[in-house]
């Protein structure tokens, strides 16, 4: 509200409960729908503001947007709501009218998805199975998957609209055949999925926490690219992951804002905006998905001390910069003296001499070996053994 001596005028209108999921419109970035006690809005994003709202009648714990167009003016998506005791609400998107009611169910509704083709909805239910409806024809339950023991927490179409997966309390994942209802065994990691949003599976692996007990993380969301991951948690933090996340503990970014746990994560359709939705809070946070730039280019990095040689003949020591190289200055030095005593004995030879270097003395070694090649015909000659004292 904004508050005046003469008006008091609304500002943003607001969730009145729990908020406990969100999705986003297929086509539209910056339109997405929330599920709050008996209510269902659609927001618009980009203007902040409520866009329209509709009483369900039931308490709404799941909602999901037709991934076409599904009416006859070709532009027109449904939304699909789901209830804590197993309701089931179809209503268009432009006018929030209802078009299907049904109740399948008999302990709720957990998730709901569209198939990539639009003709089939998926219902999970805490009844432990998965309830399958055609859409072209005015939603008729056409299979329902069991298999699970547990409340199913997500389920996820292929790519061609032909399989799903879901995964349940017990942190079981089983994949199913859409068309006949049953389950497959084949790994879900040899699939292309639409969408990721199981707490399990292989893409997903790195995402726990150390001393998680599978309750810890409340949702998961995949982008449309399939580069990044964004989870929720208890903790009332929003997590992003690089996908897929297959490390242990697997490093990511962390950011605050709720002041209690979080019930839903979703990225919008262009892969630009990161919306999470709170329980206790009512709040539903935006984050704007930027990329990074690449870490600038340094120079080359300044000169440290060392400890080295001051001076070239290694007289004292200390820290420098630059130090001598003593071994490389002695060298030189001997090179040099040399160099000038060969020239010292050229300027005092007369004209024709020969100018040679002074001989070298043998190594003993060396000097044995010379002997025993000049005595190799025969014997060497003896010696009488001296009398006096060696040397």
């Amino acid at each position: 509200l904004e508050v005046t001596e003469e008006v008091q005028e609304v500002c943003v209108y607001g969730h009145s409960d729990d908020v406990w999921a969100v999705a986003f419109h297929p086509t539209r970035p910056h339109c997405a729908a929330t599920a709050s006690d008996r209510q269902l809005r659609l927001w618009d994003t980009g203007a902040r503001r409520l866009e329209r709202q509709a009483v369900v009648g039931f308490a709404a714990r799941c909602v999901g947007f037709s991934s076409r167009a599904l009416e006859a003016d070709g532009g027109t998506h449904h939304v699909a709501v789901g209830g804590a005791k197993g309701e089931l609400l179809v209503l268009l998107e432009s006018s929030l009218q209802p078009v299907h009611r049904a109740k399948d169910s008999r302990e709720g509704l957990t998730d709901l998805k569209y198939s990539p083709d639009g003709r089939l909805l998926a219902a999970a239910t805490a009844d432990a199975w998965i309830d399958i409806y055609n859409a072209a024809r005015g939603y008729q339950r056409v299979q329902r998957c069991s298999g699970h023991s547990s409340t199913i927490r997500g389920i996820d179409w292929s790519v061609d609209s032909s399989v799903l997966q879901s995964d349940s309390a017990d942190l079981e994942l089983l994949v199913w055949n859409a068309r006949t209802g049953k389950q497959i065994p084949i790994p879900s990691r040899d699939i292309s999925f639409a969408t990721y949003t199981l707490r399990l599976g292989f893409p997903v692996m790195g995402i726990w926490p150390d001393g998680s007990d599978g309750t810890d993380i409340n949702a998961v969301a995949r982008n449309r690219r399939g580069d990044l991951l964004a989870t929720c948690d208890d903790s009332g933090l929003v997590k992003l992951f690089s996908c897929p996340c297959v490390l242990d503990d697997a490093p990511h970014r962390a950011y605050r804002g709720h002041s209690s746990h979080v019930m839903g994560v979703r990225f919008n359709c262009d892969d630009s905006l990161v919306v999470s939705v709170g329980g206790y809070d009512w709040a539903m946070f935006q984050f704007a998905v930027v990329d990074l730039d690449p870490p600038a280019e340094h120079g080359p990095a300044p000169p440290q001390k060392v400890w080295g040689a001051l001076d070239p003949e290694g007289r004292s020591y200390g820290w420098t910069y630059t130090p001598y190289d003593v071994r490389a200055a002695g060298a030189a030095a001997a090179a040099a003296a040399a160099a000038a005593a060969i020239g010292t004995a050229a300027a005092g030879a007369a004209p024709g001499d020969v100018i040679s270097s002074p001989p070298v003395r043998p190594a003993r070694g060396a000097a044995a070996a010379a002997a025993a090649g000049r005595y190799a015909g025969g014997s060497p000659p003896s010696r009488e053994p001296s009398s006096s004292p060696p040397p």
